[in-house]
């Protein structure tokens, strides 16, 4: 079972849950991209978009664990919620 911010967390306003529960059934787990793929991905999207200073993504790590990432432009990056075990 997933963990949730409560719905009065301003982090409820970074992702959809609907969009989180389908993206962590099971036949679309394969799907979910990982820490390493946003992580590397990241300069191509700040490259592209000039204004944006971060940017926010759900990533599932390779123990298994979901979490919601903030990636900065400078390559930084912070832990903003753990959702709990996926697999």
């Amino acid at each position: 079972m997933l963990s949730l911010p409560t719905s009065d967390s301003p982090l409820r306003e970074l992702f959809d849950v609907a969009e989180l529960a389908a993206m962590a059934a099971p036949g679309n787990r394969q799907n979910m991209p990982t820490f390493r793929d946003v992580r590397l991905k990241a300069p191509s999207f700040f490259a592209s978009e000039p204004a944006a200073r971060s940017f926010h993504a759900i990533v599932v790590r390779a123990d298994g664990q979901l979490w919601l990432v903030r990636f900065g432009r400078k390559g930084g990056w912070k832990r903003l919620w753990n959702f709990g075990q996926l697999y």
